[in-house]
C-alpha cells in the first residue's frame, strides 16, 4: 500500500499545470498570460525507477517456490475441502 501511494504521489508531482503572467518592465500590468503543462524530470525519474523496482520485486516473488505442504488451489471448493481434510480436519 505504501509503494502504491508513493507511486501515485510521484506521478501526481511529475506533471502539473503552470500559469505564467508576463508584465511590463515596470511591473504595472500584465501584458500576457500563458497557460501550459509543466513537468518535473526528477519526479519522473524517481517514479520510473520505483515502478521498475516494484515490477522486479513482484517478478522475483513470483519465482519463489512454495513449501511442499502448501497447495495452490485457487477457488476450487473441492480442492479446498480436500486440503482441509488432509490433516484429519484440524487446521
Amino acid at each position: 500500500m505504501t509503494l502504491s501511494a508513493l507511486l501515485h504521489w510521484l506521478t501526481s508531482r511529475s506533471t502539473f499545470f503552470a500559469r505564467i503572467e508576463i508584465s511590463d518592465s515596470l511591473g504595472r500590468g500584465f501584458s500576457a498570460t500563458i497557460s501550459t503543462v509543466g513537468y518535473s524530470r526528477i519526479a519522473i525519474i524517481f517514479d520510473l525507477a520505483l515502478g521498475v523496482l516494484a515490477l522486479l520485486t513482484a517478478a522475483g516473488m513470483g519465482r519463489k517456490r512454495f513449501v511442499a505442504e502448501i497447495t495452490t488451489v485457487g477457488c476450487c471448493s473441492e480442492a479446498i475441502s480436500a486440503s482441509c481434510h488432509a490433516w484429519g480436519g484440524r487446521l
